[in-house]
């Protein structure tokens, strides 16, 4: 019975190409990504989480201003916008500010660490996936081989350890006896 081969799917954290290994199973030589489709990959979901993000703050906004828009008097939006301009942007802006700097440094720091370590792994998640890929094929040939000298040996094996197999009795003393002898009638 053949092993089924892995489902590759996508980790919704990093999104790269990620075997499923449920059962023992070898990843086709395709299935190894390269450098480029893996740098393609990284970039993607990095641009995913950036502009998914900006994309509803910019929509958070439009509904804002739509609601300002529709209501009927241009001084009760002048109010509200007053309000909230004094009582939660500026605070805001004012606390926030060093935390948004350090945010920044983190990130572009974040960035010059990570080309500077996905090369290297990279080239060893390659090597590890063809490593399994190997193994897979070794212990694959190894266990048929096994399965086929047991099945040569299977008669020599019955032969030879059957000596060893107890003997069945029938019963009590009393009974093998009473059966070793003739029926009477």
């Amino acid at each position: 019975m053949a092993c089924e081969r892995p489902k590759l799917e996508y980790n919704p954290l990093n999104d790269w190409v990620i075997p499923q290994l449920a059962h023992m199973s070898s990843v086709p030589p395709q299935a190894i990504p390269t450098v480029k489709e893996q740098q393609r990959n990284v970039r993607a979901s990095a641009q995913r989480m950036i502009v998914l993000p900006f994309i509803g703050g910019i929509a958070l906004i439009v509904l804002l201003v739509a609601a300002a828009a529709l209501l009927p008097d241009a001084r009760q939006t002048t109010l509200i916008a007053d309000f909230f301009m004094i009582v939660v942007l500026c605070p805001v802006v004012l606390c926030l500010f060093p935390v948004y700097m350090m945010m920044v440094l983190a990130i572009y720091g974040m960035g010059r660490i990570n080309k500077g370590v996905s090369k290297p792994l990279f080239a060893l998640e390659r090597l590890t996936a063809s490593l399994h890929g190997r193994t897979y094929a070794i212990a694959e040939r190894v266990g048929k081989a096994s399965i086929t000298f047991n099945a040569k040996m299977t008669s020599i094996d019955k032969t030879v350890f059957s000596i060893f197999d107890p003997v069945e009795e029938r019963g009590t003393p009393n009974e093998q006896s009473a059966s070793d002898q003739p029926p009477r009638g």
